[in-house]
C-alpha cells in the first residue's frame, strides 16, 4: 500500500497525465480511484490536501513519477503565470510603500 497526499489541483493534473500519456502503463482502476477522490472534493477547493491509498506499488511509483515531471513544469500555465504576476505586483506595492516611508522619515527633522 502506498499513501500519497497531493492537493486537489495536483490530483487533477495527475489524472489528466495518466489519461493522456500513461494510459497503457497505468494499473487497472487507478484513474477511477483518483476520479472518485476528485468527485468527493469540491472543485472550489483546489489547494485542499487529498490523501489516496494506492494498493499497488507500481501505481504509487507511476503517480510519483508523474508528480516529479509535473513539478518540472507548471501544472496550470495560466495559473502559475498569474500567481507570479500577482506576487511581483505585491512586491512592488511593498517597495513603493517602503520608499514613501523612507522619504517621509528623511523630511522630518530630528527632535
Amino acid at each position: 500500500m502506498v499513501l500519497i497526499t497531493l492537493t486537489r489541483r495536483e490530483w487533477v493534473a495527475v489524472v489528466e497525465e495518466l489519461e493522456s500519456r500513461y494510459q497503457q502503463d497505468a494499473p487497472p482502476g487507478v484513474c477511477e480511484r483518483i476520479e472518485t477522490l476528485l468527485a468527493a472534493t469540491p472543485a472550489a477547493w483546489p489547494d485542499q490536501a487529498c490523501k489516496l491509498e494506492l494498493g499497488d506499488l507500481a501505481a504509487g511509483e507511476l503517480v510519483q513519477t508523474i508528480i516529479r515531471k509535473l513539478h518540472e513544469r507548471p501544472v496550470e500555465h495560466g495559473f502559475v503565470w498569474q500567481e507570479e504576476a500577482s506576487v511581483a505586483e505585491a512586491e512592488q506595492i511593498i517597495r513603493n510603500h517602503q520608499d514613501l516611508g523612507d522619504q517621509n522619515q528623511s523630511s522630518k527633522p530630528f527632535l
